[in-house]
């Protein structure tokens, strides 16, 4: 099945050159764009990583018929374990990036520096207020 994953050389590749790493400025982005609650709700969180996952599908050409389908069949089964699923939408997006030949760590950097553009952020806060009652 091929040679064990060298951790050290994943993390290579994750940009540790943000101040706090990615992930914590993804976090300090979404407080400023969302605020703190919003920002730190889970259900919320994962409302808009089902948003952009279902974007990447419909641009790659999934059609909405295989993705309504998808997530009948996924709510037919039992709910998984959170970081399991966190490390499955990794390999899974690692492996469709280089199918596509998109290379995923700059597109990160790229659309990280993309949203922290003030009129992103005005954007982002008015489409964040007209959903709001879904998380009532």
């Amino acid at each position: 099945m091929g040679q064990p994953v060298d951790r050290r050389a994943v993390r290579r590749e994750i940009p540790t050159h943000l101040p706090g790493g990615y992930q914590r400025q993804c976090r300090d982005w979404s407080e400023v764009a969302v605020g703190k609650r919003a920002a730190n709700s889970v259900p919320e969180r994962a409302v808009r990583f089902l948003e952009e996952a279902i974007e990447l599908a419909q641009s790659c050409g999934v059609h909405g018929d295989v993705a309504i389908q998808l997530v009948r069949d996924v709510y037919d089964r039992s709910t998984g374990n959170a970081a399991q699923e966190v490390g499955g939408v990794m390999l899974t997006l690692g492996a469709l990036s280089e199918a596509a030949d998109i290379d995923l760590i700059d597109e990160a950097v790229r659309e990280l520096d993309r949203v922290r553009d003030p009129a992103v952020i005005a954007k982002v806060r008015a489409r964040q207020a007209e959903k709001r009652h879904q998380f009532k």
